[in-house]
């Protein structure tokens, strides 16, 4: 063909042909090109872009990673966990002090939900504290399927741009 890679899946069965009793070996093969091409696209993305992408269950509060930088430590990929439970990790761990009523409030289901009913985004901003540095983070909310109560949310680092602001602020 044209040289390009292709991924495929591949299956094969045994079965014992009824007629003569024979095994007999039944294969087949799926192009998953796309699909792989679309997995790398996300991780790629991931890694450059965003500090992880969880998929979030307002009516059960459950929170799912299903994609995150190598440097993330905390959270399984595609497995299932308590919102509330990382909620506190991130606020015994990484919220300033001083703001971790705002972080909080900022992030509850009830907020999420209400904010996203009223604009079908919604983002919040924080500072993040990691080995003594504080930066700036902000999670970006969307519905992922609405009627399902499925909410997609990234985590991106803004503390470039909020720096860039803040000294255009000053400047004024």
């Amino acid at each position: 063909s044209d040289g390009a890679i292709m991924w495929v899946r591949g299956y094969v069965s045994m079965i014992q042909n009824p007629a003569n009793g024979e095994i007999e070996a039944v294969a087949n093969a799926i192009n998953i090109t796309e699909r792989k091409k679309n997995e790398l696209i996300i991780q790629t993305l991931t890694e450059k872009k965003f500090d992880y992408i969880v998929v979030i269950e307002l009516g059960t509060g459950m929170i799912e990673f299903r994609n995150k930088r190598p440097d993330i430590m905390v959270g399984d990929v595609e497995q299932r966990d308590s919102y509330d439970k990382w909620q506190k990790y991130m606020l015994d761990n990484f919220v300033a002090p001083e703001e971790k009523e705002y972080y909080r409030a900022g992030t509850a289901l009830e907020k999420i939900r209400e904010e996203l009913e009223a604009n079908d985004n919604y983002s919040f901003s924080f500072r993040h504290i990691k080995f003594g540095r504080t930066t700036r983070r902000q999670l970006q909310y969307s519905w992922l399927d609405r009627q399902r109560g499925e909410v997609i949310a990234v985590r991106t680092d803004t503390t470039a741009a909020f720096r860039m602001e803040q000294e255009q602020m000053r400047r004024l």
